[in-house]
Parts: C-alpha cells; structure tokens; sequence
C-alpha cells in the first residue's frame, strides 16, 4: 500500500513507504525529478509496530508521519533519526499537512475505517502548533511550494468543517495531546443534517 509519498524542500529526495511493511524509503532525484539510484531505508518501523501513512516535510527537511493506528504523528529528521511524535485523539492518524500564517500549524486527518463502534473524536481534523517551520505542499514536482492550506474564510479554528454538529459532540473534550478538533466526520455530518 503505497503511502507518505512527500519530497524534500530541494525537491531532490522522494519518500515514500509501503504501510504493511513499516518502512518509510527514499530515492534521491535527478535534477529532473526522476529517481537517481535506488531506494533506500529511511526509517524502519516495523519493529515498533508502527504502520506509516500519509507524510509531509517541514522547512527543515523533517519528515512528518501520521501513523494509522497508533494515533500519532511523528516527525523524523532527515538523516531518518526520530525526532518526536504528537498524539491525536482518532486512532487512525491519515496525512498531516502544515497551514495557517506561516505554516506554522499541523494539520492531521484521522479516519475512521475499520473501527467497530468509533467514538467522537474518530474522523476528524485536528490542528496543533507544529513547533517547526513548515513548508506549502508543492503542487507539482519541482515546484518549491505555492500551494497553501488555509480554512475557508467563514470558519475559525475550532468550527466544524463540515457544518454546526457542534451541539452533539458538546460533551466531547475537544482537546486531545495538544490537538484541537476542528470537525466532525461526514457520518456525524450525515446524521444530523437532513
């Protein structure tokens, strides 16, 4: 299951991981963005149990990676050494993305797939301060970052993405390990809105 696929602010290095295996590869690039080389290890999970999944790099060149089922996101440095990691309250962190002024905040999708009864805090959007610089997701190889993430102009941090659910889940703590849930899942969206 091919996963993290991200490159390095120089657009020179590609990572990528295949999730049933636990590891993170790269393969350096070309000047033209093809693969210059093999692929290497970069970061080897699979002792850990940890299954990589969508992945982003920061200003530095740290790799940030959301780790389905361990509800996580951790951050490696570009030598592949672990750095740290940031839990988030869904179970299934999917793909982290770096947004607001000067991209300073990490985005992290969760999912809910293949949990049997998921609670609240189960396919959301969290939000947290990423405590490096992070970089605009590039939109096209060998472009060095023009696209953003920003939330749309009406919504402010802690509104739902996808409409005012916020009456249901107001018993839910909205704060989990430093993230801040931004949204409901489309099923809660479904539920309540006619």
């Amino acid at each position: 299951i091919p996963n993290a696929i991200c490159f390095a602010p120089d657009g020179r290095r590609a990572y990528f991981a295949d999730t049933p295996t636990g590891r993170i590869m790269t393969v350096a690039l070309d000047a033209q963005g093809w693969p210059d080389g093999a692929p290497e290890v970069f970061a080897d999970l699979a002792a850990e149990g940890l299954n990589p999944d969508g992945a982003q790099t920061d200003a530095q060149g740290g790799v940030w990676n959301a780790q389905w089922g361990a509800g996580r996101v951790a951050r490696y440095r570009p030598d592949g050494t672990f750095d740290r990691a940031i839990a988030v309250g869904g179970r299934h962190a999917s793909c982290p993305a770096f947004g607001g002024p000067d991209f300073a905040t990490l985005f992290v999708t969760t999912a809910r797939q293949g949990i049997e009864a998921p609670d609240a805090g189960q396919g959301c959007v969290y939000q947290a301060p990423a405590g490096i610089a992070g970089r605009a997701e590039p939109d096209r190889l060998g472009d060095r970052g023009r696209a953003r993430l920003e939330l749309p102009r009406h919504l402010g941090v802690g509104e739902p993405l996808l409409g005012d659910v916020e009456d249901h889940l107001a018993a839910a703590d909205e704060r989990w390990h430093g993230f801040e849930r931004l949204g409901a899942s489309p099923q809660d969206a479904d539920a309540h809105w006619p």
